[in-house]
Formats: structure tokens, sequence, C-alpha cells
């Protein structure tokens, strides 16, 4: 992975960035009915999919929406602010993406994520340059912790914060909160730098008209001079200008670290207690892609499910036991969210470096994503 290329963490936006996930005062709490297991079992036959990109619409200069067939008779479903791992195979190298789905849930035959270049990134710029309507792409998912469960009879006050592509899961959950939450009011403070930056503009004022309940305010910090809206950054003046303090709305948070304390920082100063505050934060990857093969394979044994693979040194034991349909538990593939955590009972394995359990003494614990045999081995999974 190129320095300028990023991964998601926990559950993200986004966009070839790795992103933090967690509710402010409790990241064991699940979010809005999650599931209280946080873990996302990736079992056969659904370990993962084989996607059909329907189209590849062009939503501002950088950003670009892919849309995929969600075949009915092995749907994926998500709840709004999920996400999907692409599984590339970039010049003969499998990598690891994940990309927040954009779209409502309601659309059932068809799913889509944004796509934002990266400079140098590896996995935006192969899918922008060279997939096309028709391909075929391999997908994990959908999972995450960052989401959102809309209620009928809910009657809340939803407050939605992004910036950039940040808005991707925010889309999703205003697209199904304003259909399914009638009384509902939702707000959305979308930042970005310039007007032709915001993604899915249309969209979103489209959804304002439509929805009385639903208000988006576009604060950019280098407005053109035929700009009458919101300038500046979500700071300062600008918070108290454009962020509503209500101690029992819900805030539901996406964007750059900066962004993020700043905003959790400013509602927690105002009495708005950490229970209902949710984010999503961006940071650069853990470790780089797979090592180079030295042409070695090794048996490496699963003992609960009792079956023994050969895996090649550069397949990571995760990847292994998911092509043979095991049922591994999995997040983010990136070596940052620890899902994956499993015991090495015998045998050498390699471990990617630096990851989720760098800061501890892990022992004979690895992370199954991001580890790979070198010698014949057992692992307790």
């Amino acid at each position: 992975m190129s320095l300028n290329d990023k991964k998601r963490e926990v559950g993200v936006p986004i966009i070839e960035q790795s992103r933090q996930t967690s509710q402010a005062s409790n990241p064991k709490e699940p979010m809005a009915g999650a599931p209280t297991d946080e873990r996302v079992l990736f079992q056969s036959p659904l370990a993962y999919r084989q996607l059909k990109v329907l189209s590849i619409d062009r939503e501002t200069a950088d950003a670009t929406v892919f849309t995929f067939e969600n075949s009915p008779d092995h749907p994926i479903a998500f709840n709004p602010g999920q996400y999907l791992v692409l599984w590339l195979n970039i010049e003969g190298r499998d990598v690891y993406r994940a990309y927040s789905i954009c779209s409502d849930p309601a659309a059932h035959d068809t799913l889509s994520i944004v796509v934002k270049r990266v400079p140098g990134g590896r996995a935006s710029n192969y899918l922008l340059d060279h997939v096309k309507s028709g391909d075929i792409l391999r997908s994990i998912g959908a999972s995450g912790e960052f989401y959102l469960i809309p209620e009928a009879h809910a009657k809340r006050h939803v407050i939605l914060v992004g910036a950039g592509s940040g808005i991707a899961p925010l889309f999703s959950m205003a697209q199904s909160l304003s259909r399914t939450e009638t009384h509902s009011r939702i707000d959305l403070v979308d930042v970005n730098r310039h007007g032709d930056d915001i993604i899915f503009r249309k969209s979103l004022d489209t959804l304002a008209q439509q929805n009385p309940n639903f208000r988006v305010t576009h604060l950019l910090t280098q407005p053109p001079t035929d700009w009458h809206g919101a300038v500046g950054r979500l700071e300062g003046d600008n918070l108290t200008r454009y962020l509503e303090i209500d101690r029992e709305a819900l805030y539901i948070l996406c964007g750059p670290d900066g962004m993020m304390k700043t905003v959790m920082g400013y509602l927690t100063s105002r009495g708005v207690i950490t229970n209902h505050i949710r984010f999503e934060a961006f940071h650069s990857a853990v470790y780089s892609d797979r090592p180079e093969s030295q042409g070695k394979v090794h048996q490496v044994r699963f003992r609960r499910s009792n079956l023994t693979l050969s895996v090649p040194d550069n397949q990571s034991l995760l990847e292994a036991g998911l092509v043979a349909g095991l049922p591994l538990y999995a997040h983010c593939t990136h070596g940052n969210c620890g899902v994956c955590q499993v015991k090495i009972v015998s045998g050498q394995i390699e471990r990617g470096e630096p990851n989720t359990l760098s800061h501890v003494e892990p022992g004979n614990l690895t992370l199954a994503c991001c580890s790979w045999p070198r010698s014949d081995c057992e692992i307790d999974a």
C-alpha cells in the first residue's frame, strides 16, 4: 500500500480511509438497535459475494457512485451506515478496501457506494480507471457497528454532521429516516471545500424539498463568489450558528478526526451527554499489504472447524478460511478492529505491523486478517 493510500477502520467511510466507530462514552454499547454481539459472522455461503456493476455515475470531479445489482437470490441486507469490503485483485495482488453503502436499504435490488479518487490510492484509481459496467467484483459484508435502525413510530430529533465523503453513510441514513420516521426531525450539516465538491447535493436538496422535517445546511470552507449559503469550517462561532443544541437529540458524526473532536468537544461542553453522540472518524491505514510470496505452501489446521487447508505463504489466515467457507468473525479486514483475533496453537506466522495488538503483549494471539503462515500451524478457529 502506498503512503497515500488509506483504509477504513472498524465499521467507515470512508473512501480509501480508515475509520474509528464509537459511541462517545461507551464504544461497546450498540447504536440505535445494533446487535449486542459486535462481531459480524461472515459464514459460508455468505463469506463473500460476487457483485455485478450496473452503473458508474460521476457525482463530483473526484467522487463517483458505483451501483451494484443486489441479487434477489442472495441479497445483501444492510442497515443505513454499514459498509462493504471490496476484495480486488490488482496486478496479481489482492487488495481490500471498505466503502460505506450510500443507498437506501429500501432499494432492495441495488446498492451503491461512493469511490473518491485518492492520489496514489491503489484501490480508488483501479476502480475509477479500469472497472466498467457489467464487471463482477468480489465483496465481503455488509457489516459495521456505525448504523441506525429507523423506527416507523419514532418521534425524535436526529442531527447528522458530515464532511466530504463522510456524507456516504449519512446519506443512507437520511434517506431511510425520511422515508420511515415521518414524525421525526432530521437535520444535516454537510461541510465541504467548494460547491462542486458537495456529494449528493441535488439529491439532498430534493429530499429537503419533499420532506418538511428534513433540513440540510451546506457549509463551504472555500466558497465561490456567488455562494449565498453558510461559509467557513465547523468551528468557533459556526458551531453555535449551524449546530443546534438539543440534549434529547441523537447526534451522528462522520468525517475527519479533527472535525469530530471539535464537534464532540462543543456538544459535551453544552451539556449533551456522550450516550447521545455516535461518530466515525478517519485515520491512516495501519499496515502494508500482504508480503511477497516465497513460493511456499503450508498446512494450516483450523481446530474448531476440524479442517486442514493448504495455504500459500502470502495468503492471510482470514482469506484462506473465507475462501474455504469457514465461519470466521471479521469486520475491517485491515488490522484495525481486532474482531478477527485468533489464538495460535502451534507453528509460526508473520503478522502485519502495526495493528490493534501492537500496543499489548500479544503472546500467542494474532489477527487472522493480517497474519500469514511461515510453517505448518494450527489455530483455534
